[in-house]
């Protein structure tokens, strides 16, 4: 299984510095009521790209070894389309500068002009899913997107267009995105923390302890930094924005929101709002 990467933006707002901990998650499905194994049918996605992303997503599902796909009706069913490719190419052309003659020292004496052809293309691809409980209740439906650019210089005429690979690589996307609503999904994870500076040094044990993946004891020793009445105020909404970073981890989404919701009552910074968003994500 591919792993994904999920960071949060750092930015330069207070005297705080900060410290990264890359580290691997499973996360559980953004479906609360996939939380609980259950068996899945699997309606075969429509669309151009459907039977490529019904492959995909299977896989995904059987990876994560939660759920259990059935032939049959299921408790729980899995229906989609995958719209067509929006691609779309520019090109241009200009010139280009090359040496054709250098010193024994290697510098140039003497510049052509060639000419250059330039293509810039994108391709985005739209998943429309949808996840119905057997008694016909909607528990998610929603548009996933995967986008993909690149751009190409050649001298020898047009470069040659990158639409099925760039498409086929933006639809996949879409389909994992799909697939993390409905699945349990392996994630390499960059947390962005804050080194508030606090007596003791807590806040640097805490971050030491979720580098080594102990995300619970980090969890407490952020809200005990959290608690200390001799920092100023901006320090202590600091280290609730921590606390609610291990709560993440730890996939304690309720306590992870009420941490923040406490730091914003002292910091106002992006991101605290990226975090909530994080963490609320899971509980819809």
């Amino acid at each position: 299984m591919r792993a994904m990467l999920f960071a949060l933006p750092l930015m330069a707002l207070c005297a705080c510095g900060s410290q990264r901990v890359v580290t691997r998650l499973k996360l559980p499905p953004r479906v609360q009521a996939l939380g609980t194994p259950t068996t899945l049918h699997l309606d075969p996605l429509a669309g151009p790209r459907g039977g490529a992303a019904t492959r995909t997503l299977s896989l995904l599902i059987q990876t994560g070894r939660h759920h259990t796909l059935t032939q049959g009706p299921g408790q729980v069913r899995v229906s989609g389309t995958v719209q067509p490719d929006a691609h779309t190419e520019e090109h241009s052309t200009g010139e280009d500068r090359r040496c054709v003659s250098r010193t024994k020292k290697g510098g140039c004496t003497r510049y052509v002009k060639v000419p250059i052809h330039r293509l810039a293309e994108s391709c985005t691809v739209r998943l429309d899913g949808q996840i119905t409980r057997a008694d016909g209740q909607i528990l998610a439906a929603r548009s996933f997107t995967g986008s993909r650019s690149r751009e190409q210089a050649s001298e020898k005429g047009r470069p040659p267009s990158s639409a099925d690979a760039l498409c086929t690589e933006a639809a996949d996307e879409a389909t994992r995105a799909f697939a993390a609503f409905v699945t349990p999904m392996e994630a390499r994870v960059a947390l962005d923390f804050r080194t508030v500076d606090d007596p003791g040094e807590r806040t640097r044990q805490g971050i030491s302890l979720a580098e080594r993946g102990r995300f619970e004891e980090a969890s407490t020793t952020f809200a005990t930094v959290a608690a200390n009445q001799t920092l100023e105020p901006e320090q202590r909404g600091w280290s609730h924005y921590n606390q609610a970073v291990a709560l993440w981890a730890l996939a304690a989404f309720g306590p992870c929101v009420e941490a923040l919701d406490r730091a914003a009552e002292t910091v106002s910074a992006p991101e605290i709002t990226t975090m909530r968003t994080a963490c609320a994500e899971y509980l819809q």
